[in-house]
């Protein structure tokens, strides 16, 4: 088989599985790589794969976002970049769970904060009914949950 024909079906399989609705940034790695830059708080590395073309949108088969990641981790600055790229504040993965429900899993003040501040609904809730006030008590991470209940938690 000559290189040509190797190009062709390949082209060809390739329009088939877009048909069939893959993500296309995801084939040559660069949403996995922009869920690790968010996951490490590497805001240069976003960047540039944003820049590349990957829609802040793109989510895992779960439904994950590289906003949920990066609030799961605490990383503010990624927060902040993502968000100003236009990534949902509100977005749930297939459990119902959203970014804000990530930082109250791990106590993540300043992260909440500006996921609220983002317009992050403070009372959504996740398949099991949990809310982010609920993984803040549940955690133990007072200081958070108080700032949850301040801004109109229950």
């Amino acid at each position: 088989m000559t290189m040509r024909r190797v190009r062709k079906i390949v082209g060809f399989l390739t329009v088939l599985l877009l048909m069939a609705g893959a993500n296309a940034f995801c084939a040559d790695g660069l949403f996995d790589k922009l869920l690790v830059a968010a996951e490490k708080g590497q805001t240069g590395k976003i960047k540039v794969i944003l820049d590349r073309g990957v829609d802040v949108e793109t989510r895992t088969e779960g439904g994950v976002t590289a906003l949920m990641v990066a609030a799961s981790n605490g990383r503010l600055d990624s927060v902040k970049l993502l968000i100003k790229a236009g990534s949902d504040v509100n977005t749930a993965n297939k459990r119902g769970s959203t970014a804000l429900m990530g930082a109250a899993m791990n106590g993540s003040v300043e992260v909440a904060r500006e996921l609220l501040a983002a317009g992050a609904q403070v009372n959504a809730k996740d398949k099991d009914g949990d809310t982010a006030l609920t993984w803040a008590t549940r955690g133990g991470f007072q200081e958070l949950a108080d700032l949850l209940k301040t801004s109109g938690a229950q």
